[in-house]
């Protein structure tokens, strides 16, 4: 029983690196995405995100480390999204 119930903390904390990973992946792509769009509109991008998600977080680690090549901020039902060129969706708000 004891065993078990180590094996199974292990597959939750495994887990949870896991989905960490795949926000990371999320943010890279869409990262990747921005790169699309021509250079002289590359620098006026701004990024929303509805809902709490890892994505947030590690967008503004890239914005950070690429010179703020685009701007990123979490939408809350007072922030207007019309402002934003992409909108990314926390799978918690679907």
């Amino acid at each position: 029983m004891l065993l078990s119930l180590h094996l199974y903390i292990i597959i939750l904390s495994n887990k949870g690196q896991s989905v960490k990973k795949l926000e990371e992946l999320k943010a890279l792509y869409i990262f990747n995405f921005t790169k699309l769009f021509n250079r002289e509109y590359q620098s006026n991008i701004k990024i929303g995100v509805i809902g709490n998600s890892q994505v947030l977080l590690s967008l503004q680690k890239i914005s950070k480390l690429t010179n703020n090549s685009f701007d990123v901020k979490k939408i809350s039902q007072q922030t207007s999204i019309e402002e934003c060129n992409i909108i990314y969706i926390a799978s918690s708000q679907n």
